[in-house]
């Protein structure tokens, strides 16, 4: 059985020279497209690498201004605070001159009463002809009472209100520490 490839040249032979070259073009292939995937990556990296520091800078400057902005809404508070203690105090040092004259009012109108009473006191042991007299200065002496006594109401109605100013400062001063916001 003769084999009548034998004689024939096999057809790698055909192509024997040019193996070496077709081996260089596919490692250079690979290189190509190993460098290739490795400069992709590289770019991603550093695009990502930028994205996240643009991502960082935005997310610090939102940070410092939200920082102004509470330093801000601090000082108003500071600002508001200041001014409530001022009135606060304003209002108490009426509200004691007021309670002072109102007890120096009531001492004189004490002292007018007593006043009234000795003298008609006085003319009615003096003059028992002059009846009319004394009634009237007794309804001076019932007007001066109620007088009085509406004083009273006024002074204790101050009082209540001075005392609810005094809570309400100490509300006031609590929840401002509880906020962590001190007068300077």
């Amino acid at each position: 059985m003769d084999n009548p490839l034998t004689g024939m040249e096999p057809p790698t032979e055909s192509i024997a020279p040019w193996w070496p070259l077709v081996g260089v073009a596919i490692s250079m292939l690979v290189a190509a497209v190993s460098a290739m995937w490795a400069a992709w990556m590289q770019f991603r990296q550093w695009r990502n690498a930028r994205e996240e520091k643009v991502i960082d800078k935005e997310k610090e400057q939102a940070i410092q201004q939200e920082q102004r902005k509470q330093a801000v809404e601090i000082e108003e508070l500071k600002l508001s605070f200041d001014q409530r203690q001022k009135l606060l105090e304003t209002l108490q040092a009426q509200l004691k001159e007021q309670l002072e004259e109102g007890r120096l009012m009531r001492k004189e109108l004490a002292d007018a009463r007593a006043e009234l009473v000795k003298r008609d006191a006085e003319y009615a042991a003096r003059d028992a002809a002059s009846r009319a007299e004394v009634q009237s200065r007794d309804k001076m002496v019932a007007e001066l009472q109620t007088t009085i006594v509406t004083l009273n109401l006024r002074i204790n109605h101050l009082e209540k209100e001075m005392k609810q100013m005094e809570q309400s400062q100490n509300l006031h001063l609590r929840q401002a520490h509880a906020t962590g916001v001190t007068t300077p």
